[in-house]
């Protein structure tokens, strides 16, 4: 199996969020933010990698970025 375009990289990002969610201080904006960049990336891995379309890559990255206008206000 392969490890995508970024060779596993992006989901590196989970481990900062589990390190983060074990830390005695509020995180919660952060880790959200930290789950929206690992969520595109992701996403932008499958479509470059052939997995998926350019329309998915655009339909994930918009309704990621909503989640993420929502969050920051």
């Amino acid at each position: 199996m392969s490890g995508g375009h970024f060779d596993y990289l992006d989901m590196r990002i989970s481990d900062i969020i589990d390190i983060l969610q074990r830390d005695n201080y509020n995180t919660k904006k952060m880790e959200k933010i930290l789950k929206f960049i690992m969520n595109i990336l992701h996403s932008y891995d499958w479509f470059i990698s052939g997995d998926t379309s350019e329309g998915d890559f655009k339909k994930d990255y918009y309704k990621e970025l909503q989640n993420l206008k929502r969050l920051l206000k």
